[in-house]
């Protein structure tokens, strides 16, 4: 009986190790899918609201006029503009541990890397590359 107790533990301990590891190489949730329309078009709403960004700030991203941000993008220009915030968005979340409230506090902190700004701030200034390679040195390990 003590031979069998002690099998039946070892063989639940190992379970365990099989389901944390499932549960560690599990794929993240792709937020990337909130920023787009039901037809696949990335929608200008979506990405400002993942973001908290009043719609004035997200013409100030497209650098658009118009009084309305309109409801599909055709214009491809803009839709690359969407597409990389989109996929920024998608990578500070991960790298948040797909943490909205995280994601979301991350864009609007200054950051010492950034000269004191925030995220949010450097991207409507334009600066987007500026954040993504700073995201992409965050996740290699290698930004302060």
């Amino acid at each position: 009986m003590d031979q069998v107790s002690l099998e039946s533990a070892n063989e639940r301990e190992h379970k365990s190790e099989r389901r944390w590891i499932v549960k560690s190489v599990r794929r993240p949730r792709a937020i990337i899918l909130d920023t787009t329309d039901i037809n696949g078009f990335f929608d200008p709403e979506n990405i400002a609201d993942l973001l908290d960004w009043t719609p004035d700030e997200m013409r100030r991203y497209l650098d658009q006029q118009p009084l309305s941000i309109p409801k599909r993008v055709t214009v491809s220009a803009t839709h690359v503009r969407l597409h990389s915030l989109a996929t920024l968005i998608q990578e500070v979340f991960e790298l948040m541990r797909e943490d909205i409230y995280e994601m979301r506090a991350w864009f609007q902190a200054p950051i010492k890397a950034l000269d004191g700004r925030s995220p949010r701030d450097m991207i409507l200034a334009g600066e987007l590359e500026r954040v993504s390679a700073l995201v992409d040195e965050t996740a290699g390990g290698f930004a302060l």
